[in-house]
């Protein structure tokens, strides 16, 4: 459906006066923006153009990763400890949440205008980045994810234990590896003794409560986890956050969009016993047929979404689902041209960029 340039100037006239509010691009997912206002009437702007949103999916898998690094005197651990240790390292895989969200991109082929009358200075229009439409006389909703968010990873490093071995200087002066085992061994016999006979009230000339009590108790656990550690090996934990964008199906769909495993993480779309997939199905939508047919829309022009429930399926069969509005789905409707801004009457309206709804009209205080 198209619309000439000179209807739409005409679709709002002598009703209000504007600045654009416009964000700055590239901020990362949850980040807010700052704004920057236009005024129009002081420049050769007549008026401000404004795309509807079409829908797009943004799914983010969180995903934990655990590396397991043996201990250097792992292979003595099953004859001076009596429980063998693992020998070889590893890496394994988790998911552990995943985010059902969407986000707005211009539509191009849905642009109208917006025009401005300079004796109302107080009037505003918000708009994101793209041009998407998110509130008039008033900011809107905070930004809740950016658009065009592209396919990403973002990784949270594990951090190493800060907590150092405090083992017997004979250890260092050991000249085989099984020598320093025994030695360790002893070591760690001789602090889960300590511990016992602190707990029991058994050692002499220690704290047996307050605050010089638990912080003995503390010392002597870290250093018995540390010195297993040198026989049973470490495991440090990152999480890795990847997001996937893209527009979502006009039907039912069910369709694999990753892959699994835990032992290589998220990989692409390939075996399907490990894939990830996701089930789309409208649920509610919106006859177009008027608008498609060429109905004239006279007004501020907002979405009316459909909805859809979608629903991701990892290969151990977890589950997550979410109801959601999608542009696609819907149609378009008018407000009344006619939005008075003045000193005595202040009326905003905020809109959702992400599907182009209306969300709520309401008075406020005139902006300064």
């Amino acid at each position: 459906m198209s619309y000439k340039w000179s209807n739409l100037y005409r679709l709002i006239t002598r009703s209000l006066c504007a600045t654009v509010l416009v964000a700055m691009a590239s901020a990362p997912i949850f980040a807010q923006s700052k704004v920057i206002r236009v005024y129009p009437y002081t420049t050769d702007v007549k008026g401000v153009y404004y795309f509807l949103p079409k829908t797009e999916l943004l799914l983010s898998f969180d995903v934990e990763e655990c590396q397991f690094t043996p201990g250097e005197l792992s292979a003595y651990a099953g004859v001076l400890l009596g429980k063998k240790a693992v020998l070889s390292p590893s890496k394994t895989f988790k998911i552990t949440h995943v985010t059902i969200e969407t986000v707005g991109v211009a539509n191009e082929n849905l642009q109208f205008s917006i025009e401005f009358k300079p004796d109302t200075p107080t009037s505003f229009v918000a708009l994101t980045p793209e041009g998407l439409l998110r509130g008039i006389n008033c900011d809107g909703l905070p930004p809740h994810s950016p658009t065009n968010t592209p396919p990403q990873t973002a990784t949270g490093e594990a951090k190493p234990s800060s907590v150092s071995v405090a083992l017997p200087r004979e250890y260092a002066q050991a000249t085989s590896l099984a020598m320093r085992a025994k030695i360790a061994s002893g070591h760690l016999f001789s602090l889960r003794e300590d511990l016992l006979d602190l707990l029991s009230g058994k050692a002499e000339n220690a704290p047996r409560q307050g605050e010089a009590f638990t912080y003995a108790v503390k010392l002597l656990k870290e250093q018995i986890e540390a010195t297993e550690a040198l026989f049973y090996g470490t495991t440090t934990t990152r999480t890795t956050s990847k997001t996937f964008q893209f527009e979502p199906p006009s039907s039912a769909t069910k369709k694999s969009i990753a892959g699994f495993s835990s032992d290589r993480g998220l990989t692409s779309a390939g075996n399907p016993s490990q894939a990830i997939t996701l089930s789309f199905t409208p649920t509610e939508v919106k006859d177009n047929s008027e608008v498609a047919e060429g109905k004239k829309l006279e007004g501020i022009v907002y979405n009316i979404p459909g909805k859809a429930q979608v629903v991701v399926t990892l290969p151990n069969g977890d589950s997550f689902t979410k109801q959601v509005n999608i542009a696609q789905l819907g149609t378009q409707a008018t407000l009344a041209k006619n939005i008075n801004r003045t000193k005595k009457d202040a009326v905003a309206i905020t809109f959702d960029p992400r599907s182009g709804s209306l969300i709520e009209i309401k008075s406020s205080s005139p902006q300064p």
